[in-house]
């Protein structure tokens, strides 16, 4: 029987072969019926990756942050990519590759099934890969400015002292300096400050496309009174006898600068104020309103102001507000 089974497929092979390729040909039918393809442009651009990359190579030149991507798959398998964001990746490979220019293809990938890439844009890239060198180099810190007439300077220290630079090779051998800096122009005190660390070439130009580890030192900067000269506040003085007019009360007084810089050559005379220098006596006599004036400075002979001679005084001055009681008779009025 099994026999006669066998001499039947034999002869009829030809029948069972053109009957399921046509059953075939009906189910495909039917399922592309139902689920029809469709070449379709996926609504998301696609970031794409960087793999495989050597530690010890960078990408020097731009890359092109996404791509587009047109697929063939049915109906429902473009919903599903669709539906989300994640679901097509592209990348370069850079497994292999070493320094010099390239041209890298765009791969991509599907996270569903069946589908069929029609086009990528774009379909590869133009890439310039240079080696990565790590490089060593003392800060120089630049100090700009002098301090206030009467102060000086000290040595000014800073840490770190030398900081790490990395980078693309063309960029870091044209690094001739590391500099930080800060301005002491007119500093009246000393300076604790952090300076933005800045690598420039032999030209004095900032060079870019590098990374600088730390990006700041901290610095101290002393600034002290030269030998000779005091910093002291200032006082303003009114003539005993004056009076503001009647009903008027002083209600502020300010004087600016607040306190000024006094020179003597005589360092003992200097050490002998008592910490404050006061104006000229000002009359406030009759005032009823808000007075401002310039005051001299009323200073031990040999001793002398740094600076402007005279000071700016501002009084306010308001009328002073009162009550009075008043007993008044109640008279009731319009009353039925």
């Amino acid at each position: 029987m099994i026999l006669n089974l066998f001499r039947w497929i034999v002869k009829n092979i030809g029948t069972v072969l053109l009957a399921f390729v046509l059953s075939l040909i009906v189910w495909i039918s039917a399922v592309t019926a139902g689920d029809p393809n469709q070449e379709l442009e996926y609504p998301n651009r696609v970031p794409i990756e960087v793999i495989n990359l050597a530690p010890d190579l960078m990408i020097v030149s731009s890359l092109p942050e996404s791509a587009r991507v047109t697929f063939n798959a049915p109906q429902s398998i473009h919903q599903l990519l669709w539906s989300n964001s994640n679901s097509v990746q592209a990348w370069i490979d850079m497994e292999g590759i070493g320094p010099g220019e390239h041209v890298v293809p765009v791969e991509v990938e599907a996270d569903e099934r069946p589908v069929r890439i029609v086009s990528v844009d774009p379909e590869d890239v133009e890439l310039t890969v240079e080696p990565r060198i790590t490089e060593t180099y003392s800060v120089t810190l630049l100090v700009n400015g002098e301090p206030f007439l009467g102060y000086q300077a000290g040595p000014a220290t800073f840490r770190p002292n030398a900081v790490t630079i990395s980078g693309p090779e063309s960029q870091v051998s044209k690094v001739d300096e590391v500099q930080a800096s800060i301005s002491i122009a007119n500093a009246t005190q000393s300076i604790s400050t952090r300076a933005e660390v800045q690598a420039v070439d032999i030209s004095g130009a900032v060079v870019d496309g590098i990374t600088i580890s730390p990006e700041f030192v901290t610095v101290e900067q002393p600034i002290t009174l030269l030998g000779g000269y005091r910093n002291v506040i200032v006082r303003v003085v009114t003539v005993e006898e004056s009076q503001i007019a009647n009903g008027y009360r002083l209600t502020n007084m300010t004087v600016t600068p607040p306190n000024v810089i006094v020179f003597s050559s005589n360092p003992e005379l200097l050490n002998s104020l008592p910490g404050y220098v006061e104006t000229e006596p000002i009359d406030l006599s009759g005032a009823q309103d808000d007075l401002e004036t310039f005051a001299s400075l009323d200073l031990p002979e040999g001793v002398s102001v740094v600076g402007d001679q005279r000071v700016l005084v501002q009084i306010s001055i308001a009328a002073i507000e009162s009550s009075i009681h008043f007993s008044i008779p109640v008279e009731v009025v319009g009353l039925l």
